[in-house]
């Protein structure tokens, strides 16, 4: 949304973006032109329509909407889930399978976009790990070395080069990149190379409603509340988003009761009760970036004999706050549907969402960010990166589309600066 992008300006915490909502929002749409996302209501603002059409709603996000109504809006999430045929792909089914894959390639993933580079004439080499980038008197980078799965060392030189890994392996990159020129690494002059690592910490609540909601029919993550996303709390705790799953509780519930000792009728009658009705809600907290925590080399070696990278991650009170806030309305949520059986997550335990952000963040100025408002290293002129790691702040969605279109701006500059 368009103050996540002026956090500090706005609420005084965490940092700003060097470019605006309004600059990154034409590479959100070409992002879900090419991803084919669909949504419905939105809080940020949209020059244009989704690409494609919404998922129809499951039962579970029907009635959950319908009973929350005033007082929680809940809504149906944008997502990269096909509802007709597109790009070669089929429409979602409503496999209830979504995560890690799904299983008829209805939701987009990596691996779409690498076999659509490949047939635009892209050469992948794979089972190919990138151990150091070499560098000129001027810091320009003049190749990168890569071992293949026998640590047989190759050497690929190019005019540009682009780190596309993640927001953990690209600093480990640059750390092992280290020279007598650049003795931290490459990229760090700031020193903020690895640091500020961010995900969207989250609290988790489980009850039994008091009618059968039917989870498991349909995707496994169809919905959401943002009612939480942003306001004038976020000078004070993180901002957060509710998501309410539709996965199957089949598996959990049966499990539950076999370590009780239940079985026969009484395993049957529970089981469908507890299939029908139970819900498990979680979220994604808003985390601000501490240099605290940060991505280093450890002491360990991997097969091929390189240091692993070694992470540091905790919270802070503005996490814990805004967690507080979040079981005061998963405890709203809960009576709202007749809860019983109310379990949340152990009290000052976070789980993480694989949301991983800002270990390469970029800014305005070399002395304070990795890379430029157009992922370009401050300290070399022809090395870009590609990753949720340039994203300075996490905010509360998904970190895929924005990383998305931040890639796309970044080929954008490239190309008109060949």
């Amino acid at each position: 949304m368009p103050n996540d992008f002026r956090l500090k300006s706005v609420y005084g915490v965490g940092r700003d973006w060097p470019v605006s909502y309004d600059e990154l929002e034409p590479w959100y749409l070409a992002a879900e032109r090419i991803m084919g996302v669909g949504g419905e209501e939105t809080l940020a603002p949209r020059s244009a329509p989704w690409p494609m059409e919404k998922i129809k709603p499951p039962y579970l996000q029907q009635r959950v909407h319908d009973r929350l109504q005033p007082d929680f809006n809940l809504i149906g999430d944008s997502t990269a889930r096909n509802t007709r045929p597109f790009d070669g792909r089929p429409a979602c089914c409503g496999n209830n399978n979504c995560m890690p894959l799904c299983p008829i390639d209805a939701q987009y993933h990596g691996g779409i976009a690498a076999d659509a580079a490949v047939k635009a004439g892209v050469r992948l080499i794979t089972q190919a790990v990138v151990y150091k980038l070499e560098h000129d008197e001027k810091g320009n980078i003049t190749a990168a070395l890569f071992y293949d799965w026998d640590k047989t060392s190759y050497r690929v030189t190019a005019k540009t080069f682009i780190l596309a890994a993640n927001a953990i392996e690209i600093p480990r990159l640059l750390m092992l990149s280290a020279s007598d020129k650049f003795k931290d690494g490459l990229a760090n002059s700031s020193g903020t190379v690895g640091r500020n690592l961010m995900d969207h910490p989250s609290v988790s609540v489980t009850f039994m409603a008091d009618e059968d909601l039917w989870p498991g029919r349909g995707p496994v993550s169809p919905c959401s509340i943002s009612d939480f996303r942003d306001g004038d709390f976020r000078s004070e705790h993180g901002a957060f988003r509710i998501d309410v799953s539709n996965a199957s509780a089949v598996a959990g519930a049966a499990s539950a009761l076999v370590k009780k000792g239940v079985y026969g009728k009484q395993l049957e009658a529970e089981l469908r009760k507890r299939a029908a009705r139970t819900i498990s809600i979680k979220n994604c907290l808003e985390q601000l970036p501490d240099p605290n925590n940060r991505v280093t080399l450890s002491s360990k070696k991997d097969a091929l004999g390189l240091p692993t990278p070694s992470l540091y991650w905790s919270v802070d009170d503005y996490v814990r706050n805004g967690s507080k806030k979040t079981v005061e309305a998963y405890n709203a949520i809960a009576a709202k549907l007749g809860g019983t059986n109310v379990a949340h997550s152990a009290e000052g335990k976070f789980g993480n969402r694989q949301h991983i952000c800002g270990t390469l963040a970029m800014g305005v100025h070399a002395a304070t960010s990795v890379t430029d408002a157009v992922g370009r290293a401050h300290d070399h002129e022809n090395l870009y990166m590609v990753s949720t790691g340039v994203m300075p702040t996490v905010a509360t969605c998904n970190s895929t589309l924005t990383a998305v279109a931040l890639a796309l701006r970044t080929a954008d500059a490239i190309h008109k600066a060949a």
